[in-house]
């Protein structure tokens, strides 16, 4: 089969790149010819498909003459070099069926129309809320949101979703409107992939067909679970994943202050909290307990994440299928993760990992002091036999499933 995959960004950036690398990487083992479309970008890995890249997209910067930033923020609802040069490579490449996950904002939907032209069937993994909120978290003025419920998507200009900003969210409200009430381009997709249950009922729930939605769960690799072995566990807690304010960081800091100074915290990853979480813990006088260390990847984050004595998942946000979790878990580690989204479809309270109430720090130091009374090595090993259910196998047999489906 020839299929092709399709995201805005080419390089690691965040879960829906590794996915969208990941489900490529399988493919491939198992015999299928994969392209790829997506931006350019300096950070991009090597592709043969890289000759039909859209020209890199940047909505930050400040150095871009007012002409230059309208003529970028059209994109946001339409782009055309995408739609063209996406014609181009159909031509050559001639796919059975096109993957997309993030494709909004810089690619945008404009590439539906030239795959439904082509008459080639479209997938889409819903690896966030986009479809179905304007600011892609179900989440708004720091708690769980769904105002724009039945299209509402007013409400997120209303109540400025998007960064705090009046402009920034009357884009993203115009932006659904015309995508959803007025071209109904998403209508033209055949299937969307759900990494979870709870993501599928939500979506459901928001308005989007219930044939149209399968469950699939996110993979670890069987080299991931090969690796976890017996080590030398420190006293250290860790994050690891993106700095933002729907991760709940803040709730973990808020935690380390009232355990015993003698529990560390590892806090890896970047994003846009960055520096507020810094200050923070200046404040809570915590710079001897937690270590900001940036981002790590690869074989060194993974040996971070074999050290540690837990892994914390602390968000306040709804979690689809988190794959820190997964990861995690298939390494042999206990994740203390919060009770929301779709964490509860994995981890089962006591017996492969353990779960508090989200935005609750007193209900997370509870947790983290369990870790003292448990026996880390056995929750350990149930971690792994769960992850087991979580092959790339399955996954490629799930995800083949779907192509058919979508094709007939």
């Amino acid at each position: 089969m020839k299929i092709l995959q399709i995201n805005n960004f080419h390089y690691l950036r965040g879960g829906a790149e590794r996915a969208y690398f990941n489900t490529a990487k399988v493919l491939a083992e198992y015999g299928h010819e994969v392209a790829f479309f997506s931006m350019k970008h300096s950070k991009n890995i090597t592709s043969r498909w890289s000759k039909y890249f859209i020209n890199h997209i940047d909505y930050q910067d400040e150095k871009n003459s007012l002409f230059k930033k309208i003529k970028t923020v059209l994109k946001i609802f339409y782009n055309w070099q995408a739609r063209n040069n996406l014609e181009k490579l159909l031509k050559e490449f001639k796919p059975d069926v096109a993957h997309l996950h993030n494709i909004y904002h810089q690619l945008s939907p404009s590439i539906i129309d030239t795959l439904k032209k082509h008459y080639i069937p479209i997938v889409i993994t819903l690896h966030d809320y986009k479809l179905i909120c304007p600011n892609y978290k179900l989440f708004s003025k720091n708690k769980v949101c769904y105002k724009c419920k039945g299209g509402k998507y007013y409400n997120c200009f209303l109540r400025r979703c998007v960064k705090n900003s009046f402009a920034k969210s009357l884009l993203m409200m115009i932006e659904m409107y015309l995508h959803h009430k007025i071209l109904k381009i998403y209508n033209k997709v055949d299937l969307f992939i759900a990494p979870s249950e709870f993501m599928k009922n939500i979506c459901i729930e928001f308005g989007i067909p219930a044939e149209k939605i399968k469950v699939v769960y996110n993979f670890v690799a069987l080299v991931a679970l090969e690796a976890a072995s017996e080590a030398n566990t420190e006293s250290y807690l860790l994050y690891f994943g993106r700095l933002s304010e729907e991760k709940g960081i803040n709730v973990l800091l808020k935690a380390m202050k009232k355990v015993n100074s003698d529990i560390k915290l590892k806090i890896v990853g970047d994003g846009p909290e960055h520096e507020n979480y810094k200050l923070q813990i200046t404040n809570y006088k915590l710079n001897n307990q937690v270590e900001l260390i940036g981002p790590k990847y690869g074989e060194e984050l993974d040996n971070l994440i074999i050290n540690a004595k837990a892994v914390i998942i602390p968000s306040i946000w709804q979690e689809n299928m988190p794959l820190s979790m997964l990861e995690s878990m298939a390494l042999g580690k206990v994740v203390i993760a919060s009770k929301i989204g779709g964490i509860p479809e994995v981890i089962k309270n006591g017996e492969n990992g353990i779960l508090f109430n989200s935005n609750d720090s007193d209900s997370l130091v509870e947790k983290i002091n369990q870790l003292r009374e448990i026996n880390i090595n056995n929750m350990g090993i149930n971690a792994i036999t769960t992850m087991k259910n979580f092959s790339s196998r399955k996954y490629y047999k799930d995800i083949i499933n779907i192509y058919n489906m979508a094709i007939r």
